[in-house]
């Protein structure tokens, strides 16, 4: 989860959760990490307290890297890092909803790997991560409200000010 997409240029906080494995790389990239072992001690909805707060002190905007090999290996064959012990479907769209409820900038689904994919049940896996956050920003009214153009404009203006994008005059007049 970062706080703001790399690409913008502003600062950004990392939370990682997932394996043991990757995290002295992620201590490496100033990143706060919350192991699977984190995740079992806390429970997933004290985790994702913890994540959502660091993300979202300071920020403006959060933005979702979804890493597929945060589950189970046996609930997401299909990846090029296949990992025993990561978390259940369940826990993981639950987690999921949990971040898309506060509101996303964007977000971004990775490391599904088809060659691998036994049954399409990774990819099937993925595209119900996609739906829940989107059907989450929708219940929550981050996503899918029809604006005046009035209205879209000035919140078009503060979505590109949160992305670090929007011109420092301010969005246009009429």
């Amino acid at each position: 989860m970062n706080a703001s997409p790399p690409s913008c240029g502003r600062r950004s906080k990392r939370v990682w959760i997932g394996n043991h494995s990757g995290v002295r790389v992620a201590e490496q990239i100033d990143t706060t990490v919350i192991t699977m072992f984190d995740v079992d001690e806390l429970g997933v909805d004290r985790a994702m307290d913890i994540a959502l707060e660091i993300a979202w002190t300071d920020a403006d905007a959060v933005y979702l890297s979804f890493d597929i090999d945060v589950f189970d290996s046996g609930f997401a064959p299909g990846t090029g890092t296949p990992e025993p012990g990561g978390m259940t479907p369940r826990e993981g769209l639950h987690a999921v909803r949990r971040v898309a409820k506060e509101g996303l900038i964007g977000m971004d689904l990775v490391e599904i790997a088809p060659p691998y994919d036994h049954a399409d049940i990774t990819s099937q896996l993925g595209a119900r991560v996609i739906m829940d956050t989107l059907a989450t920003l929708v219940e929550h009214g981050h996503l899918g409200t029809r604006l005046t153009r009035q209205e879209r404009e000035p919140a078009e203006h503060q979505r590109d000010r949160a992305a670090g994008i929007a011109d420092t005059e301010g969005p246009p007049t009429q």
